[in-house]
């Protein structure tokens, strides 16, 4: 879907909604669009920190997934592809 979040101006991703849909967005977070648009049965977990979400996405079908670290300013921290084995 074309779903976006903090398409202008200050960006404050407050809420889980916001960081999934930033997790596939996002400039730098390409790889994970396309890992979603190759398994549409993923499915995201979604982890709160003090200034900063992470948001793992993991399909049944594939033995990888992605990791998303965002800093509640919008910055994507980090995307890093892991194991399926590291789910949870």
């Amino acid at each position: 879907s074309n779903c976006q979040v903090c398409t202008e101006g200050i960006c404050t991703i407050a809420f889980r909604e916001e960081a999934i849909i930033a997790s596939h967005t996002f400039n730098g977070t390409s790889e994970v669009s396309n890992y979603l648009t190759q398994n549409p049965n993923a499915m995201p977990n979604i982890r709160e920190g003090n200034d900063s979400w992470t948001v793992d996405w993991f399909s049944n079908t594939s033995d990888y997934g992605f990791e998303v670290v965002l800093h509640r300013s919008g910055r994507v921290l980090n995307v890093q592809r892991v194991p399926s084995t590291s789910q949870g």
